[in-house]
């Protein structure tokens, strides 16, 4: 169970298992979402769709007393620089979803996937990889101009861990660990990835990890 602090609170949420395959979890998010819930500052939701999520994070919103502003929403699965839990920066119906919560005035969308801060170099497309999702949604949210202050945090890389447990770090190239031997590199680098590692003298460890990004309505 999660906390209000301040009328706030903050989601981490997870893709689950019997999500169809375009908004599947990665390999590490059970476990993590234990440890989130554990920890006791976060709302932990499990999902299979964005609108699904959406009513859940209203759900709380409004079963709470004095209906407090969503402050912090994690999202950690499966990314790219073009998409991110199942949705695309290519529909701008998945983006009008991310902006139905009641935003608090100053407020954070983490995308803990792979490079959701990042561009592909073989788009051209902004909604295809050419500007990081990070941005396309931070373009796009909040609505009305400077009505409130919205912060999207994108990935530097091929990353592991999430923000709410300070312990997301990334590698420029994919790569896996065979026995603790050797690793294998199996996907290539997307522009501006970075190795990073969470640092603990931080007051979020986890920073160095992602890139800040807001849009022109953003206050």
């Amino acid at each position: 169970m999660g906390r209000v602090v301040n009328g706030t609170i903050s989601v981490y949420a997870f893709a689950s298992p019997n999500a169809p395959d375009w908004c599947s979890p990665s390999s590490s998010e059970p476990g993590q979402a234990d440890e989130v819930r554990a920890a006791g500052e976060y709302f932990v939701v499990e999902y299979e769709s964005l609108a699904l999520l959406v009513d859940q994070i209203l759900g709380i919103q409004n079963g709470l007393k004095g209906k407090p502003c969503l402050r912090v929403l994690e999202l950690h699965a499966h990314g790219s620089p073009c998409t991110m839990n199942g949705f695309m920066a290519a529909y701008a119906d998945d983006i009008d979803l991310l902006a139905k919560p009641r935003w608090s005035d100053d407020s954070s969308l983490y995308l803990s996937g792979c490079n959701t801060g990042l561009t592909d170099p073989q788009s051209t497309d902004p909604r295809w990889g050419a500007v990081p999702i990070a941005q396309v949604i931070a373009n796009a949210i909040p609505r009305a101009p400077k009505a409130f202050r919205f912060t999207v945090f994108g990935t530097v890389g091929y990353s592991h861990g999430c923000h709410a447990l300070g312990t997301t770090q990334t590698w420029a190239v994919g790569g896996v660990s065979i026995l603790g031997l050797a690793t294998y590199h199996y996907a290539a680098p997307f522009t501006g990835g970075q190795d990073t590692e969470p640092d603990p003298t931080l007051p979020d460890p986890a920073a160095p990890a992602y890139k800040a990004f807001r849009g022109p309505n953003s206050a």
